[in-house]
């Protein structure tokens, strides 16, 4: 295939060069051949390049609804996260907010919880009460967390 190519090319070189000398035209031979080449090394690769070339047949319709990947990563992430902080909640955020209130009684106003619940219970809102009731208490939401926070600093 390379020498037919090498062929076709000088061939045409040359039928031009005599074309072109026949014309009184004087052509520079090197510079022809350098064009020559140039355009049947484009030609060349141009037929090589489009028989390589495969149709590909893209599927017009799905069975599922296309699926963002960057959401499904943060749902998945956010699955994980939810499942994972399940038992987290009791034992780290309450045990946090359960000591943020002992602390507050005990700094602002005298009373251990433990020790006398009684007037502890008088002096908390019924926001902490509902969080001290048992460590199985969640909030429901930041709406919530949020009063319970205010809560909380106002002791």
């Amino acid at each position: 295939m390379t020498r037919r190519r090498v062929a076709i090319a000088l061939a045409l070189w040359l039928l031009l060069s005599i074309e072109l000398l026949r014309s009184d035209a004087q052509p520079s031979l090197l510079v022809l051949a350098a064009i020559i080449a140039l355009i049947a090394t484009g030609v060349f690769l141009a037929i090589d390049l489009s028989k390589e070339i495969v149709a590909v047949e893209w599927p017009t319709h799905s069975s599922h609804a296309p699926v963002d990947t960057s959401l499904q990563k943060r749902a998945d992430r956010l699955r994980a996260d939810a499942s994972g902080a399940a038992g987290a909640y009791t034992t780290t955020l309450h045990d946090t907010l359960v000591a943020l209130v002992d602390d507050r009684l005990l700094a602002n106003h005298g009373v251990n919880r433990l020790a006398d619940p009684q007037a502890a219970n008088e002096l908390l809102p019924a926001s902490i009460q509902r969080l001290l009731d048992g460590p199985d208490r969640r909030t429901s939401s930041t709406n919530e967390l949020s009063k319970l926070l205010r809560d909380i600093e106002e002791l």
